[in-house]
């Protein structure tokens, strides 16, 4: 245990700077502090998303595949896949993570607002009204309520 918080906290304070090296630096150490036996799955996350946010895009998604495969029930990792599909424009895989952070949180407006923007981006318009119906019934009122009727109209 104090191995993995040693690790981790040594990650986090890294000071890299931001160019090829850099990202070089980050993937070596993100990889060997996610392997820490016994790293907490929050630490996991952040060590994903920093190695996502350095540039190494793919070597973030296999990460967040671990944590959801490792723990499914962390919708905020479909979340966190969700969102890097949704910047590559890959649209139909987005939808899919979306539609798993659903089931595990389906009072998640946030991210029912962002499934509705897919499937308004490959043109499912029967899907995105169903979704704005869920948003508008569970959040009436609401500026994501307001959001997701803005986007149908």
């Amino acid at each position: 245990m104090h191995l993995s918080e040693t690790r981790f906290l040594e990650f986090k304070r890294m000071q890299v700077l931001n160019n090829e090296n850099g990202r070089l630096v980050i993937l070596e150490r993100a990889n060997k502090t996610f392997a820490t036996p016994f790293l907490n799955t929050d630490y996991k996350m952040f060590v994903a998303l920093a190695t996502t946010n350095s540039g190494n895009v793919d070597r973030g998604i296999e990460l967040f595949k671990a944590i959801v495969k490792e723990n499914p029930r962390r919708y905020d990792g479909y979340q966190f896949l969700a969102s890097i599909y949704e910047q590559q424009k890959k649209y139909a895989l987005a939808i899919s993570e979306r539609l798993k952070a659903k089931n595990i949180n389906p009072w998640g407006a946030d991210s029912l607002l962002e499934l509705q923007k897919d499937y308004l981006a490959i043109g499912d318009n029967e899907s995105a009204l169903k979704i704005k119906d869920e948003i508008v019934n569970m959040a009436p009122n609401t500026e994501i309520s307001k959001s997701a009727q803005a986007l149908n109209s």
